[in-house]
């Protein structure tokens, strides 16, 4: 049954030490569906019965705030653990799941799982059933035998569960809540409903009309923040009889460049589940230590907890780039015969339902040891130079050891993620230039030496890191700036919020880094120093290097002397890399706590490094990726400690000029920044350059440069790339160091590539 009500009438409206594997939509989150979902998906003579009035079922109407519900009846159940799926369209561009009310009963209900889909689903054995109101709806088979799933032939994403009568589940809105719709970028046009039903319903629960029924709040408005699923699963496992305690775990690397709110959580086993429990990693002892998150009963009422603790705030904010464990127990002293997971209810499961909140979506799930994330990879199908480069191997090094772009290569039809065909829409054609869409600039700002977003933990603040007016030479400056070398602006609002750091004894900024602790991590290239300052950019909490003087001379021999640093990486255990610089053609790590451990020459590919400008880590492949600016390459290096420094033949993007700077995006994807420089004043262009591993392994895969040019760039420095979920569009904030009518000045201009 499908059923909608209007509450209000108006007008209309809408990956490194185990495989990371990016999809562009999740497999069905229950076993049932895992499979039935994979069938669908790639079987293409589905034979539908009349789908064009699959849709004639679902009432038309407009409204502001209304309910979804849906029904799949009891009576439908042709043998024990039947499975039955229905689906209803959501309204307009957009609207905000804000609850989920449950009307099910698990004498007859086992569990049920609501996803939204990309589009109408195509089911095929769809029958039409009477409902209770003297309407019809279109109902269909979705066990494993009937290659269904809750989605047939689109892509589904799951946003609920429900088992055990648990009750009604409100998300907060609007503080928060789940974004659903046909918008560009959502995928989830449609919203359906898996109803698993324990067995045939006897003639008194058909007159009663038992069901699994569930209902939908909804509301077009936006929430402050978004809600996603995250689903660790494991459906490879054998229980043993007999024992007290047995462990089924599912591990992943969680991919990002920042951290993640646990808001709630679901356990799910059967009959032998005794606990299931989250660990993560949270820095220190490395990536084999993790630290207990949450833990959580499947034998209660399958609630989706939340984890609003006002005494521990902390202890659900977990860091990406890390790795995450589920761990179910069990105890089989009960079973006569080994125990296998599957979709009856006298089979076993080990799953675990993670609410993840953030300003962007996190859709994701780790199946038995792989992690697969949906929203996660942005790649721009049209770009400049669309190529590659193949494997790190003999045959695809030049003569000077280089990775070559190519004319051709790479997957320049696979899209992933909410950026899929942006380019094409957009016109850009065989050259896409992206326009300015706003610029940020105060007089007091000098030339920027870094830019960061997400200032304070609001993914709205951007930290500049400026220069006050003050520009490099070939000497250092003696004498602190004396004036403030911090702006924090409102990049949504367009509006500066502060200026401060005359205090600070910062000569001359360069690069800004800011870990997942919130601290603040600096170099500055006359001073000779990396800094580590507190959240609030106001205490210098550690130094690292010989103050006021280069490497070179009587201490070139001396690796705690640094020349001219460039810009710091910093791991979840703590650990610094530092790109050490313009006069130098190395990497330098320390410990936590600022002791130098060792360096790292860059010269892999026939040439020592020429600036290494800028350094980020991509934590779960331990990898390094360096910018080695005046080269026009990007090299990428071991992080583990366990290498000896460059681990692949870099790769040259001197077609996109030299790389400035590097950094990720929440998701963890790679960009490069590229200035086309060293030609005629009226030929110089500036490049965003996605680049895109392969297998998510940036140490030996293939490599995609995606190029697109940021017009009216003039002086690029440094630059910030974010998913704008609001707005459907790739952010790229760029700060310069310079503009048209000063060379002392800076500025940051934000690019806008709207889906």
């Amino acid at each position: 049954m499908v059923e909608r009500r209007a509450a209000v009438s108006s007008g209309a409206h809408h990956r490194g030490r185990r495989k990371v594997a990016s999809l562009p939509v999740l497999a069905a989150l229950a076993i049932p569906a895992l499979f039935a979902i994979a069938y669908t998906t790639f079987t293409s003579d589905l034979t539908m019965v009349s789908l064009d009035q699959l849709k004639d079922s679902f009432a038309s109407y407009h409204s502001s705030q209304a309910e979804v519900s849906l029904t799949v009846p009891a009576s439908l159940a042709r043998k024990a653990d039947d499975y039955w799926c229905t689906a209803a369209p959501l309204i307009g561009g957009r609207q905000t799941l804000t609850a989920f009310v449950p009307k099910a009963k698990e004498t007859i209900v086992h569990h049920m799982v609501v996803a939204v889909c990309d589009g109408r689903p195509k089911p095929k054995n769809a029958i039409r059933v009477a409902n209770s109101d003297d309407t019809k709806s279109w109902v269909w088979p979705c066990g494993l035998e009937d290659h269904n799933g809750i989605c047939p032939g689109r892509q589904m994403t799951l946003v609920y569960a429900w088992s055990k009568n648990a009750g009604r589940f409100e998300t907060g809105f609007p503080k928060q809540g789940f974004v659903a719709g046909k918008r560009e970028g959502l995928g989830a046009e449609y919203v359906a409903l898996q109803g698993h039903l324990l067995r045939q319903p006897t003639e008194e629960e058909k007159d009663r009309g038992e069901s699994a029924a569930i209902s939908i709040e909804t509301d077009p408005r936006m929430p402050q923040s978004l809600l996603s699923l995250s689903l660790f699963l494991n459906a490879n496992f054998k229980l043993p009889p007999g024992l007290p305690r047995v462990r089924v775990r599912s591990r992943c690397c969680v991919r990002g460049s920042d951290t993640i709110e646990v808001f709630a959580y679901r356990v799910h086993a059967h009959g032998l589940g005794r606990n299931i429990t989250l660990a993560a990693e949270r820095g220190g002892g490395g990536h084999d230590v993790l630290s207990p998150v949450l833990s959580g009963d499947p034998r209660l009422p399958h609630y989706f907890t939340k984890t609003d603790l006002p005494y521990q705030p902390s202890r659900f904010v977990l860091p990406t780039d890390a790795e995450w464990e589920a761990t179910c127990e069990y105890d089989t002293t009960s079973a006569k015969r080994a125990m296998l997971p599957g979709e009856m209810h006298g089979d076993e499961m080990c799953n675990l339902y993670l609410l993840l909140r953030s300003h962007v979506p996190r859709h994701a799930g780790c199946y038995s040891g792989f992690f697969e994330a949906d929203n996660s990879d942005f790649r721009l199908k049209r770009a400049y130079k669309m190529g590659g480069v193949d494997g790190d191997d003999s045959s695809s090094e030049s003569s000077e050891g280089l990775l070559e772009a190519t004319e051709e290569g790479g997957r320049p039809g696979a899209l992933l993620g909410p950026l899929a065909s942006a380019l094409d829409r957009l016109g850009f054609g065989a050259k896409p230039r992206a326009q300015p869409n706003a610029v940020f600039f105060d007089e007091s700002m000098g030339q920027v030496g870094g830019i960061h977003l997400g200032f304070g933990g609001n993914p709205n603040h951007a930290l500049v890191f400026h220069r006050a007016l003050r520009t490099m030479s070939s000497e250092d400056h003696n004498e602190a700036i004396g004036k403030d070398v911090f702006q924090v602006w409102n990049v949504k609002e367009k509006r500066i919020l502060g200026s401060f750091g005359s205090d600070l004894p910062f000569k001359l900024p360069h690069g800004l880094t800011i870990d997942r602790e919130s601290n603040v991590w600096l170099t500055d290239v006359d001073t000779q120093l990396l800094y580590k300052l507190d959240p609030t950019a106001t205490k210098v909490l550690l130094t690292s290097g010989v103050e006021g003087e280069r490497a070179g001379g009587a201490n070139v021999h001396d690796p705690r002397y640094l020349c001219r640093p460039t810009e710091i990486a910093v791991s979840n255990d703590g650990d610094i890399f530092l790109a050490d610089g313009y006069c130098n053609s190395r990497v330098v790590r320390y410990d936590a706590a600022g002791t130098f451990v060792r360096d790292f020459q860059l010269h892999r590919g026939g040439r020592s490094a020429n600036v290494p400008h800028s350094i980020v880590l991509d934590g779960c492949s331990d990898t390094l990726i360096v910018a080695d600016r005046e080269n026009a390459l990007l090299r990428f290096m071991d992080a583990s400690g366990e290498g000896e420094g460059e681990v692949r033949a870099p790769v040259d993007l001197k077609t996109f000029g030299k790389v400035y700077s590097v950094t990720r995006d929440e998701y963890g994807n790679v960009y490069a920044l590229c200035w086309l420089r060293d030609v005629p004043a009226g030929k110089r262009k500036t490049y965003l350059v996605q680049v895109q591993a392969r297998d998510t392994n940036y140490r030996s895969g293939g490599l995609d440069l995606l190029g697109v040019e940021l017009a009216g760039c003039l002086f690029p420095h440094d630059f910030a790339v974010t998913y704008n979920f609001e707005e459907n569009a790739l952010d790229v904030y760029v700060g310069e160091t310079g503009t048209k009518r000063d060379a002392r000045r800076g500025r940051v201009v934000r690019y806008r590539i709207v889906l």
